[in-house]
């Protein structure tokens, strides 16, 4: 199995909403025992991270991004937790 095929099934089976809980609950637990700014950097890294690996886009071209439909709610699960 190569490794954009290993990509493609863990994509396929990512669940965006049980992810959001979990990186909710590690965020809430963070903060006891680190700065808010710190975990505020922590979830922006851990997104671009994701994106980065799972999104399709050109370099500089903002219109060919495009997520799968199995991320597709999760960086708005991300901005609100953040926001929160």
């Amino acid at each position: 199995m190569s490794a954009a095929e290993d990509l493609r099934q863990m994509a396929y089976g990512f669940d965006q909403e049980t992810a959001a809980v979990l990186i909710a609950r590690q965020s809430v637990h963070s903060t006891l025992s680190q700065e808010p700014m710190d975990v505020i950097r922590w979830l922006d890294r851990m997104l671009i991270k994701l994106v980065a690996r799972f999104a399709e886009y050109k370099k500089d071209e903002p219109n060919t991004f495009k997520l799968s439909r199995e991320f597709g709610l999760f960086p708005q699960f991300l901005f609100y937790l953040r926001r929160g």
